[in-house]
């Protein structure tokens, strides 16, 4: 209940050492994340990104009226900011990336328990995820070089009906997606996907820890090979000669 809050979301923002995370768990091959879509994607957004900065977190939930308790963890009427955090069993970045944040959030007063499950679990169509019955989730996603994210961001495409797995439902973003979808004009498109990514950015419904760039190896006899701008490899396979 407590990240229904605009001001506890902004407050978790801040509170991650995203530079921290870069350097601790991809050994310095991420980099610091801007916007919901890849770089080389329409509408690309270079957003502020969030700073980590736990004083003003904390100052952001005392003016707020999030008040520390005996044990440290802060709450308001009743409700305590004390979350559980579910991963996967046996990915060593989503662990390593959890013990962080979870050390981050304690530090502003928010509560964080880890709750782990087999791979074939957290993300199966009963598993926590898909069914909406988790705090925070921490994994990695594929950013799709199209920058639509309708079926992640809509509001009526939560499990079954779409991938909206954080419930999240605003109805300028609902209707900037689909307006996306609705048009081929790269400049139309940009122009929409500039004011999605900037609400989405503002409203914190999840949180891109980092980019991680993926490393390809490849025979120096194949030519035309070209990196891919998102998802595969082989994006250009048309165009190989061996």
């Amino acid at each position: 209940p407590g990240l229904r809050h605009l001001e506890v979301r902004q407050a978790i923002s801040q509170a991650i050492d995203y530079h921290a995370v870069i350097e601790k768990v991809t050994h310095g091959v991420g980099s610091i994340s801007h916007d919901i879509v890849p770089p080389a994607s329409i509408g690309y957004t270079p957003n502020q990104p969030y700073r980590y900065d736990p004083g003003a977190a904390i100052a952001l939930l005392e003016r707020n009226g999030w008040k520390a308790g005996p044990d440290g963890v802060r709450s308001k009427g009743g409700e305590r900011l004390a979350f559980t955090m579910d991963i996967g069993v046996g990915a060593v970045n989503t662990r390593n990336i959890a013990l962080l944040v979870q050390s981050y959030l304690h530090a502003v007063g928010i509560d964080v328990t880890l709750k782990l499950y087999p791979y074939n679990v957290i993300f199966s169509y009963n598993g926590p995820i898909e069914k909406g019955t988790y705090d925070f989730a921490d994994y990695s996603y594929t950013l799709p070089y199209d920058p639509n994210n309708y079926v992640y961001l809509g509001c009526h495409e939560r499990p079954p009906a779409g991938e909206n797995v954080t419930g999240y439902c605003n109805p300028q973003v609902d209707a900037g997606e689909q307006a996306g979808l609705a048009t081929d004009d790269p400049k139309a498109r940009a122009a929409i996907y500039h004011r999605v990514e900037r609400i989405v950015h503002d409203e914190v419904p999840y949180i891109p820890l980092y980019l991680l760039r993926r490393p390809a190896a490849f025979s120096e006899d194949l030519k035309n090979y070209s990196s891919a701008p998102s998802i595969t490899p082989w994006w250009n396979a048309w165009q190989w000669e061996i």
